[in-house]
């Protein structure tokens, strides 16, 4: 998949109250929002402390989730109005469709092949094939509600993990309160600690968040490939969409579901297997997608040819997250912590300038809305306003003898290295905490 990026469309449309997709998002959350407090209250009232914990752990464990993908496009960070969307779409609705349709799908599978065929085989089967596709249209809903957002490969990824994070959290608590009851010792801890580690350390990483990213990269690129023809744009949704159920069912399935018969560490060994090849993919896509949009804005940028605005320098390290930290260092080194912060505020600014600059191609005056204000805007005023920014916090810098506030070149092969490091750190975290499940007596 070859990542795209586009300029946003003039003439869109805002959102009304007689918009149809905001009234579709509105009953299906509503929807949702019912058939998942018709299950979380009762755990609510006969667990109580166990309910809590629940929520507490998995909350805070969602946290840096958020962080993450919030900052991944860090040049055209999406409205907080449409990722928190997307997750409530995930936690509510597609949790809520997911339940109903998979129930009758399993019923399905057991009368079409066995009762036995069916205990073994619908995790795998039932779960992808009713679960993507309700989570997948979250994504469907941001570009109905507000397609010119979704103008890269990298927005897809976005709005797709946060449809995943907010199904894997509602998931997760469900799968404590079970474990909970299952126990059978009344209000206890452990065992929701026990399914915290396991589904949020073990598993968390190449789970539903993953899924989703990978459909929506799809999606994406079937709105931003317009060169491309229409086929294949739809092929590559499609093909995305199938690797996204199909990490997913190699993930349910029960192949090897005994280990290699070390016990409990050959156990992880298999989740491993199971979910690393997935989420190296994603992160591959997720890295091709970023370059991509990099070019792009690069490309804008340098097309100003004004170096009060932006330097070659400038220019290269603003696309890069290692290098605009790596700037960010050496303004301290020379200028103090004060510098740092102004070279902060001055890459967002240059961020902001670029985004500013696309919306801005061939888009009449008042034809650009800005879902912050809620209001269209003359794009040849926002970009006034966003090199005014520029201009400003860059005569602050020269205040402190700054002139550029690019980083210094660095070496290469630094990326693989932090890869490697990555990946052995993630396997022997997940031998520690097989340990940890040991001790606490999970399985």
């Amino acid at each position: 998949m070859t990542a795209a990026v586009r300029p946003m469309p003039s003439g869109q449309r805002r959102v009304t109250w007689r918009t149809p997709a905001l009234w579709l998002t509105i009953a299906a959350l509503t929807y949702g929002l019912w058939k998942v407090t018709s299950v979380v209250y009762p755990a609510f009232v006969t667990y109580p402390h166990a309910a809590w914990l629940a929520i507490v752990l998995f909350g805070l464990y969602a946290v840096p989730f958020v962080l993450l993908f919030a900052g991944l496009d860090y040049l055209e960070r999406e409205p907080i109005s449409l990722t928190a969307t997307a997750m409530a779409w995930g936690g509510l609705a597609a949790t809520a469709v997911s339940a109903v349709s998979g129930k009758a799908l399993k019923d399905i599978v057991a009368k079409l092949i066995s009762p036995e065929f069916s205990d073994v085989w619908s995790k795998a089967i039932v779960a992808p094939t009713v679960e993507e596709p309700a989570k997948l249209l979250g994504i469907i809903v941001i570009v109905l509600l507000a397609k010119g957002q979704v103008n890269s490969v990298l927005d897809g990824v976005v709005y797709g993990a946060f449809a995943g994070i907010g199904f894997q959290l509602v998931e997760n608590f469900l799968y404590a309160m079970r474990a909970v009851a299952v126990a059978g010792n009344g209000d206890s801890l452990p065992p929701v600690i026990a399914t915290f580690v396991v589904r949020g350390f073990l598993s968390g990483l190449w789970s539903h968040t993953m899924f989703t990213a990978l459909a929506g990269a799809g999606i994406g690129y079937a709105l931003v490939a317009v060169s491309r023809p229409w086929w294949r744009r739809i092929g590559i949704a499609l093909l995305a969409f199938a690797g996204a159920w199909l990490l997913h069912f190699v993930w349910n399935s029960p192949l090897l579901i005994n280990g290699f018969g070390t016990g409990l560490l050959g156990v992880v060994a298999v989740l491993i297997v199971k979910g690393l090849p997935g989420l190296l993919l994603v992160a591959a896509m997720v890295n091709t997608a970023r370059r991509s949009e990099a070019a792009y804005y690069s490309a804008t940028l340098a097309g100003l040819d004004d170096p009060g605005l932006c330097t070659t320098g400038e220019i290269r390290t603003l696309c890069h997250a290692r290098s605009r930290a790596a700037a960010r260092r050496h303004a301290k080194a020379r200028g103090g912590f004060k510098a740092a912060i102004l070279v902060r505020r001055l890459q967002y600014a240059q961020a902001r300038l670029a985004v500013a600059l696309s919306r801005a191609a061939g888009s009449p005056a008042g034809t650009v809305y800005d879902h912050l204000s809620a209001r269209f805007r003359d794009p040849a005023i926002a970009v006034e306003r966003r090199e005014q920014e520029v201009r400003t916090l860059r005569g602050k810098l020269l205040g402190l003898g700054i002139s550029d506030a690019a980083a210094p070149v660095h070496h290469k092969g630094v990326h693989w290295t932090r890869l490697a490091l990555t990946t052995v750190l993630v396997i022997a975290g997940s031998v520690l905490l097989a340990v940890i499940i040991r001790r606490l007596g999970g399985s």
